[in-house]
């Protein structure tokens, strides 16, 4: 069967090791590895998947990358599609060595009016949801609402109160798991130091960053995802690149430096909190995005700059 040149750019990344090693007890103890780096504060890169393709999951499932985002934002809502994702991207051994995550459509404003999005992402399998244009931390916490279960008796961990349903079997397939540990383990962390989910604020607007520091404390917010795209189309610039100014891109390729200056901001705002912190990057500013602070970078996608994902793996190997 033939397949596309994509599949064999990333088949080559499995033969690069770009990380520092999780300690293995540490490993044993975790099924999410993303958070288990991030634990060690150590960084973590990751690709979205557009494409979305099953046989694609093999490859990324045995790739040297830490996490994958399935993307149902901006693709259709399949989520018999993401169960085979998730299924093809465990190892061999039923885990996941790249950690799966999906980014949803529900804006935060529309999220409490859909936690039935969430609950059926979280059923599934995913291990943590990105959710888009978190501007505020009344938006956070609907997310982080969303996504928990109501407190177990006892639990120390019981603001922000979740409503997530209970229906877990899939997801204790998926997670090859048995009730009570899946139980146990589905809840956020670092809000739960057990916890193997993760909330993930897409932080798209000048709001968003003038609200940062709110967002970021409320209890159950993981990590933050830094959006070049809509950030400068929300100030006026749509349809401007993401390249970090200064770093050799094309001008129609590079952030205008209106919204670099927000950027900077806002990375320096989470580096300051040492709070876990993703944006886009490329080959030509993954670097330096990782010294400003961003700690869990995109390098890529399977639907394209894959070519440039391998110079990622390859200067990040240093």
């Amino acid at each position: 069967m033939f397949r596309s040149p994509k599949f064999f750019v990333l088949a080559l990344c499995v033969a690069f090791s770009i990380f520092t090693v999780v300690s293995t007890a540490e490993s044993q103890d975790r099924y999410n590895l993303a958070i288990a780096k991030l634990k060690q504060n150590q960084p973590i890169f990751g690709i979205w998947s557009s494409d979305r393709d099953p046989r694609m999951a093999r490859t990324i499932g045995a790739s040297k990358v830490d996490y994958v985002i399935y993307d149902v934002e901006h693709q259709p809502f399949d989520m018999h599609n993401f169960h085979q994702f998730i299924m093809n991207l465990r190892a061999p051994d039923g885990k996941f060595r790249v950690t799966p995550f999906i980014r949803i459509g529900s804006y935060g404003r529309e999220i409490k009016y859909n936690n039935w999005v969430v609950k059926q992402a979280l059923d599934l399998g995913a291990m943590g949801i990105v959710f888009p244009h978190i501007d505020t931390p009344e938006m956070a916490r609907e997310a982080v609402v969303s996504m928990r279960y109501p407190s177990t008796k006892n639990s120390p961990y019981v603001e922000p109160a979740g409503h997530r349903g209970w229906a877990p079997s899939q997801a204790m397939a998926a997670w090859n798991i048995s009730v009570a540990e899946y139980a146990r383990r589905a809840d956020l962390w670092p809000l739960n130091p057990d916890g193997e989910l993760l909330m993930i604020a897409l932080i798209e607007s000048p709001e968003a960053i003038g609200n940062l520091e709110k967002i970021i404390s409320v209890p159950g917010v993981g990590a933050v995802f830094i959006a070049p795209s809509d950030l400068q189309s929300n100030m006026g610039y749509r349809g401007q690149g993401v390249t970090m100014p200064g770093a050799g891109g094309a001008p129609a390729d590079t952030v205008v430096p209106e919204a670099e200056v927000l950027i900077r901001k806002a990375l320096s705002i989470c580096k300051a909190r040492n709070f876990s912190t993703a944006i886009l990057t490329n080959s030509l500013d993954v670097e330096a995005r990782v010294a400003q602070g961003a700690n869990m970078p995109t390098v890529g996608a399977d639907g394209g700059f894959t070519a440039d994902t391998y110079k990622c793996l390859q200067i990040l190997k240093k």
